[in-house]
C-alpha cells in the first residue's frame, strides 16, 4: 500500500543501472522518441493521445506530479473545486434550479478523475440552444447533449456519459458551473475508474510517454494495460516492472499434438524390442496385442481427445483382453467335451420334461386370463347405472396366440443343449419383443365387452343440475326482458308479446320433439294427447309427472335414472319460473332503469326554449346631407352627445321630416336634452342586444358544468359556487347545505345560483362527484312536521321532470324529526286538512336516490316498485274535516 501511494505521488523514473548486462536489458528506462498514434491504447480517446504524445526529450512524470501553470491541485490529484472521491457530489449540488434553454454554462472536462488540468479542447463555456442541448466539438467529432430541465450535477453526469458513448474518453470527470453560481458541480462518468486504478493508469501512461522503440515491446506494454485494467495486479504492478516484462520476447508456441505422437511412436518402438525377447507362446499374444494397438492408433491419432490417452494403459488393457480370450477359449473347449458325455443321461431327460412342464403351466395361465378376471360390476351411483364387464376379447385373443407360440417353442427346442437351463420368462420376453408387445398395446385400446344396467332411480345431483339450469335460463330471460323495458329499449306491450312468444315457442318445440320420438319408436299416440303433454311441458307439469312416475307420457317407456332425474328437475324449475317470473321481471325492470343513460336538458335553462336574440342596433352616423343649421347645432354639442343628435336626425329623416326646420325651432338646452334621450335609448338597445347574445351563447352549455360569470371556491371545503349575478347566493342556505353534503359524503359539490338569463337554476341545485351527477337540496326548519319530507321529495321529482333531468340525487335535511317519525309519516295522510297532498317521490328514473338526514340518523330511499314507503304508492287520502269534527264531538 505504501508503494502504491509513493507511486501515485512522485514522478516515475527508470531504476538504477543493473549490475549485469541481462538485468540492464530487462530494466533499462524506455527510450524517449515520440510514439505514433497507432501504438496508443484505443480507450485513451483523443484526449489520451494528446496527453501521451509529447515532444522528444520530455521526462515522464506521474499523474499526481503533473500540474498546469496556475492551477490548484487538491489532495489525491482531484481537479480544483472537485468533490473528493469518485462521483462525489458537494452538499446541495443535486438540488437548486435546473438548466434551461439560453443559459450559459461553464464546462470543464478532465480525462481522468485524478487529473489536475482540464482538457482545453472540450473545456469552455457553452450556451444551451433553443432545443435544450449543447454541442461539444473538437474539430473531428460533435457530441450533442440535452441539458434543459437537468440540475447541474445531472447535467455534468450526462455530459460525461455522452463523451464515453462517443468513444472520446474512457472515464472522464465533468464539472459544470451554472449561471449565477460560482461553485462548479462535478460528476464522473458511469465508467469512471476507482482513484487507485486511475492513479496507476496515469502512471503507466506517463512512464512510457514519448517511447516508440522497440515497437513490439511498446505494443505489449499497452496491450497489458488494456487487458489487466480491471485485474487486481493492475495496481500492484509498477511501470518499470511492466516495461521490463514487455521487453522480454515471448517464447514460440509448442505443438503438443506432434510431441504426443512422438511419445506414442517411441513407446511402440520400445514395446516391440521387449516383445522380441518373450517365449513363442507369449510372443504370439504380444504380436496380436501390438496389432490391435496399431489399429487403435491409426483410428484415433487425429481425435481431439488423443492427447488425453496413455499408451501404456491402452497396451495393458489390450494385452489383458487377449489373455482373457485365450483363457475363455480353453475353458469353452473343456466344457463342450464334458456336456457331450452327459447329454443322454436319465437325469437330463427328467430335467427336460420338468422344463417343458414349466412352459405348459405358463401357457395355461395365459389361456385362462379372462376366466380369472371377468366378469365384474362397475357401479355408477351418480348416474343410477351399473356396468357389467364380461370380458376383453381383443386381449384374450393375443394371449391365446402368445400361449400357443410359447408351447410350440418349448417343444421345438427340447433337444437344445441348454434347454434345461433356459428361463421361461426370458423366452416369454423374447416373444413379446418379437411383435406380441405391439399387439398387446393395440388390444389395450379396444373396449371391454360390457352391458349397462339402468337402476331407474332419481339422482339428486342431476335433479339439482336440471332444476338450476331451467330456473337460471327462465328467470334470466324474463329478467332480461324486464331490463330492456326498464332501460327504455322496448315497451311493456312489446315485453308481453316477447314473453308469450317464448312460452309458445317452448310449447311448439316440446310438441315437435314428442311427435318425432313417437314416430321413430313406432308408438300410436293421438295428436291431441301430444298437444296436451306439450302444454304440460311449458308449465312444467308433464316433466313433474314423468320424473315422479319414471315413465314417458304417451309412449309409456321406462325412463333411465338420468332422464328421469332431468325431467323432475326441469319440471320443478319450470314451476319455480312461473311463480317467480313476475319478481324477476320487476327486478330486471329496476336494473334497467339504472343502466338507462342519464337524460339532460339541452342547456342550463332546462326544457324552456331560449329567448330570441335581439338584433344589435346600427351605429349612429352623421347626416351626409347635413344643412347649416344641423351643422351648427351639432358643433355646439359636446362630443359624447353628437351621436345622439345623429340618431335623432336619422329618425326625423326616416319619418320624412326636415332636420333643418326641427332643429331651428328648438333652443340649445332642449336640443341637448333630446340628444341625451336618443343616446341613452341607443346605449340601452346595445346593452340589451349584447345581453341577449350572451344568453343565447350560454343556452347551449353543459347543464352540469355551466359557464357563469362568477365562480367561487368555499375555503376549507370541497364546494364550488357558480352564479351569474346573485352575489348573495354564496351565503344562502343552499350553499350551507351543499357544504354539509360534501362533508358527509366526502365528494366534490358544485352549487348553482342564477343562470345566464338571471333566473334561478331550473331542475337542480348543483352537482355532486366527478363525473358530475345532478342533485337537489331540500332543507326544512327544526319545527317542520315529518310529513314535509315526503312533500319536498315530490317537489324535487316534479322540478327535475319539468326541467328534463333524470337520475337526480335528492338530499333532504330534516333537523327536527327522527328517522322513525319520517318513515311513519311517509305514506300516511297529511295531519292537517290544509296540508297539500304529496305527490309520488319516484317516477321512472327521474330520481335515482333520496337521502334524508334526520336528527338521529340517515334514511336512504331508492326507486323500488311497489312495497310500502316507496313514494310511488297512490297519494294518501286527505283527512275529512267533518268526520274529524264529529269524532271529537262524540
Amino acid at each position: 500500500m505504501d508503494r502504491e501511494r509513493e507511486t501515485a505521488s512522485r514522478p516515475h523514473r527508470p531504476a538504477a543501472a543493473p549490475r549485469s548486462p541481462d538485468d540492464r536489458a530487462r530494466t533499462a528506462p524506455p527510450p524517449t522518441s515520440a510514439p505514433g498514434p497507432a501504438l496508443l491504447p484505443r480507450h485513451l480517446g483523443n484526449a489520451g493521445m494528446q496527453a501521451a504524445v509529447q515532444p522528444p526529450g520530455t521526462q515522464a512524470r506521474s499523474a499526481g506530479a503533473q500540474q498546469a501553470p496556475g492551477a490548484r491541485q487538491s489532495a489525491g490529484g482531484q481537479p480544483p473545486g472537485a468533490p473528493r472521491g469518485p462521483g462525489a457530489v458537494p452538499a446541495g449540488a443535486r438540488g437548486g434550479a435546473v438548466l434551461k434553454a439560453g443559459d450559459d454554462v461553464a464546462v470543464a472536462v478532465y480525462a481522468l478523475a485524478t487529473n489536475a488540468a482540464p482538457e482545453p479542447v472540450y473545456s469552455r463555456r457553452y450556451r444551451i440552444g433553443p432545443t435544450g442541448a449543447i454541442s461539444i466539438e473538437d474539430g473531428r467529432n460533435t457530441v450533442v447533449v440535452e441539458l434543459a430541465g437537468l440540475a447541474p450535477y445531472d447535467a455534468a453526469r450526462r455530459i460525461a456519459d455522452r463523451l464515453v458513448d462517443a468513444q472520446l474518453f474512457r472515464g472522464p470527470r465533468v464539472c459544470v458551473t451554472a449561471p449565477g453560481t460560482s461553485a462548479a458541480v462535478c460528476a464522473d462518468a458511469r465508467t469512471a475508474m476507482r482513484p487507485e486504478v486511475a492513479t496507476s493508469y496515469a502512471n503507466f501512461r506517463a512512464y512510457l510517454r514519448g517511447t516508440t522503440d522497440p515497437p513490439d515491446a511498446v505494443h505489449r506494454y499497452y496491450r497489458w494495460i488494456d487487458e489487466h485494467i480491471d485485474a487486481p495486479e493492475f495496481t500492484r504492478t509498477t511501470p518499470p516492472e511492466l516495461w521490463a516484462q514487455s521487453l522480454r520476447r515471448p517464447e514460440p508456441p509448442r505443438d503438443p499434438v506432434f510431441e504426443r505422437k512422438q511419445l506414442w511412436l517411441r513407446f511402440m518402438k520400445d514395446r516391440q524390442a521387449e516383445d522380441a525377447k518373450l517365449p513363442p507362446q507369449d510372443r504370439a499374444r504380444a504380436v496380436e496385442t501390438m496389432r490391435q494397438f496399431l489399429d487403435w492408433y491409426d483410428r484415433h491419432q487425429d481425435d481431439s481427445d488423443f492427447a488425453k490417452a496413455d499408451p501404456a494403459s491402452l497396451y495393458a488393457r489390450l494385452s489383458v483382453g487377449a489373455l482373457r480370450k485365450e483363457i475363455e477359449a480353453s475353458s469353452r473347449k473343456k466344457l463342450e467335451e464334458a456336456k457331450a458325455a452327459a447329454a443322454e443321461s436319465p437325469e437330463v431327460l427328467r430335467a427336460r420334461s420338468a422344463k417343458f412342464d414349466e412352459f405348459l403351466a405358463l401357457g395355461m395361465r395365459l389361456w385362462g386370463h379372462s376366466a380369472r378376471r371377468f366378469p365384474y360390476v362397475i357401479p355408477l351411483d351418480k348416474q343410477g347405472k351399473d356396468i357389467l364387464v364380461t370380458g376383453d376379447p381383443a386381449l384374450q385373443g393375443v394371449l391365446d396366440d402368445l400361449a400357443g407360440h410359447l408351447v410350440q417353442w418349448a417343444a421345438a427346442h427340447m433337444a437344445d443343449p441348454n434347454y434345461t437351463t433356459v428361463s421361461v420368462n426370458r423366452v416369454l420376453v423374447d416373444l413379446l419383443e418379437g411383435g406380441y408387445r405391439t399387439r398387446l398395446d393395440e388390444s389395450s385400446r379396444e373396449p371391454l365387452a360390457h352391458e349397462t344396467i339402468d337402476r331407474n332411480e332419481l339422482l339428486a345431483g342431476s335433479v339439482a343440475a336440471a332444476f338450476g339450469e331451467t330456473v337460471a335460463k327462465g328467470l334470466l330471460a324474463v329478467a332480461f326482458v324486464g331490463l330492456c323495458v326498464g332501460a327504455g329499449v322496448i315497451t311493456g306491450g312489446a315485453a308481453t308479446v316477447i314473453l308469450v312468444g317464448m312460452a309458445g315457442y317452448s310449447g311448439v318445440t316440446s310438441y315437435m320433439a314428442r311427435r318425432d320420438e313417437i314416430e321413430n319408436s313406432g308408438y300410436d299416440v293421438s295428436v291431441p294427447e301430444s298437444l296436451l303433454h306439450a302444454a304440460g311441458d311449458a308449465a312444467g307439469v308433464s316433466q313433474l309427472v314423468e320424473g315422479i312416475t319414471g315413465e314417458r307420457l304417451g309412449t309409456g317407456e321406462r325412463l333411465g335414472s338420468e332422464a328421469r332425474s332431468t325431467q323432475l328437475g326441469a319440471g320443478l324449475g319450470n314451476a319455480v319460473t312461473l311463480l317467480e317470473g313476475s319478481r324477476a321481471y320487476r327486478n330486471g325492470q329496476v336494473a334497467g332503469r339504472f343502466v338507462r343513460p342519464r337524460r339532460l336538458p339541452p342547456g342550463p335553462g332546462g326544457l324552456a326554449p331560449p329567448p330570441p336574440a335581439l338584433p344589435r342596433p346600427p351605429a349612429p352616423k352623421p347626416n351626409v346631407t347635413m344643412g347649416p343649421v344641423e351643422t351648427a347645432r351639432r358643433a355646439a354639442l359636446p362630443d359624447d352627445l353628437r351621436a345622439g343628435l345623429d340618431l335623432w336626425s336619422a329618425e326625423i329623416r326616416a319619418n320624412r321630416g326636415d332636420p333643418e326646420k326641427v332643429f331651428e325651432k328648438l333652443p340649445p338646452e332642449r336640443l341637448k336634452a333630446q340628444a341625451e334621450v336618443f343616446l341613452k335609448r341607443y346605449e340601452s338597445a346595445v346593452a340589451a342586444a349584447a345581453r341577449s347574445a350572451y344568453e343565447a351563447a350560454r343556452a347551449g352549455d353543459d347543464p352540469l358544468r355551466p359557464l357563469l360569470r362568477n365562480t367561487e371556491r368555499i375555503p376549507n371545503t370541497k364546494v364550488t359556487v357558480h352564479y351569474e349575478q346573485n352575489a348573495n347566493f354564496s351565503r344562502s342556505h343552499e350553499v350551507k347545505q351543499a357544504i354539509e353534503v360534501s362533508r358527509r359524503t366526502g365528494e366534490e359539490v358544485h352549487a348553482f345560483g342564477d343562470t345566464a338569463g338571471r333566473h334561478d337554476y331550473p331542475g337542480i341545485d348543483g352537482t355532486i362527484g366527478d363525473p358530475p351527477r345532478p342533485m337537489q337540496l331540500k332543507n326544512a326548519s327544526p319545527r317542520a312536521r315529518p310529513n314535509l319530507a315526503r312533500k319536498m321529495a315530490g317537489d324535487a321529482l316534479l322540478k327535475a321532470e319539468n326541467a328534463g333531468y333524470s337520475k337526480v340525487e335528492v338530499f333532504i335535511d330534516m333537523p327536527g324529526s327522527t328517522v322513525a317519525e319520517i318513515k311513519a309519516a311517509w305514506d300516511a295522510p297529511p295531519p292537517l286538512a290544509t296540508d297539500p297532498l304529496p305527490g309520488p317521490a319516484f317516477k321512472g328514473d327521474i330520481v335515482k336516490r333520496i337521502r334524508i338526514w334526520a336528527k338521529d340518523g340517515e334514511w336512504t330511499l331508492t326507486p323500488p316498485l311497489a312495497p310500502a314507503r316507496t313514494g310511488v304508492s297512490p297519494a294518501p287520502a286527505r283527512p275529512d274535516p267533518d268526520r274529524e269534527r264529529e269524532g271529537r264531538n262524540e
